[in-house]
């Protein structure tokens, strides 16, 4: 097993007959998108295990991902995960020790936006008289 995504497959595997079916998902969401990055640079070739693990490799990985214009922390996401199979790789014996491999790439958390309502609007909703109209009332 030297390929990438039949190892990442066994991962996804073990986190399902775990019941972390919400980690399972997030591996296979970067595990398709580094196969259409791997696939548009190397059609028909196999994901081994030693040469998908290079900092040129990640750092293309990552110019990948922004240029299909996903978000700062969905793109660190999919590194994040990529280095949990590379870590599991690496323990496994698949894979070599790559000094600094995903230390020029983005793996941080940004702040995001808040889309809550505020309570005070919540409050007003809650209190406003609706009895004229049963259907927002209701």
């Amino acid at each position: 097993m030297k390929d990438l995504t039949t190892f990442t497959l066994s991962v996804i595997q073990e986190l399902e007959d775990e019941g972390r079916f919400g980690t399972a998902h997030v591996y296979r969401s970067m595990l398709r998108a580094f196969q259409r990055y791997w696939e548009s640079q190397h059609p028909k070739t196999e994901i081994r295990m030693r040469k998908g693990f290079d900092a040129a490799t990640i750092q293309k990985f990552e110019r990948h991902l922004l240029e299909r214009m996903l978000k700062l922390n969905t793109m660190s996401t999919y590194l994040r995960m990529l280095r949990a199979v590379y870590n599991r790789a690496l323990l496994a014996g698949l894979t070599g020790y790559v000094p600094g491999l995903f230390k020029h790439v983005y793996t941080g958390i940004g702040k995001t936006i808040k889309r809550a309502i505020p309570l005070q609007e919540i409050r007003q909703i809650k209190e406003a008289d609706l009895t004229l109209n049963p259907t927002l009332e209701y």
